[in-house]
């Protein structure tokens, strides 16, 4: 689909300009909350990317804020 396709330029320009690249896909959405509450207090993660759109069932307004 084209959304991996647009996920892996993501990667690919991350790659080219020496930025960390990782992709996590949760089970739930407390997982992600829980990765975005983490990176969020680790002071060398400078940016959090989150791709949309989010599976079903996951709240974007909640995981986005």
């Amino acid at each position: 689909p084209a959304s991996l396709v647009y996920v892996k330029k993501k990667e690919e320009a991350c790659k080219k300009v020496g930025v960390s690249f990782f992709l996590h896909q949760p089970n739930n959405q407390s997982e992600i909350l829980s990765l975005i509450k983490k990176l969020n207090e680790d002071s060398s993660a400078t940016g959090i990317l989150v791709q949309l759109p989010l599976p079903e069932g996951f709240s974007q307004e909640e995981i986005i804020q």
